[in-house]
């Protein structure tokens, strides 16, 4: 039961940790993607 509960623990810390990582990385992906189609329009 212990080991299960600790397997739990930290799936849901690493589901919140990705979830996080995630948000980060959208972001970052929306202004590299905005940042290619305007360098792609400009030229």
């Amino acid at each position: 039961m212990e080991v299960k509960k600790n397997n739990l623990g930290l799936i849901f810390a690493g589901l919140m940790l990705g979830l996080f990582i995630a948000s980060v990385n959208n972001t970052w992906y929306m202004s590299a993607f905005l940042a290619l189609t305007y360098n792609q329009t400009d030229g």
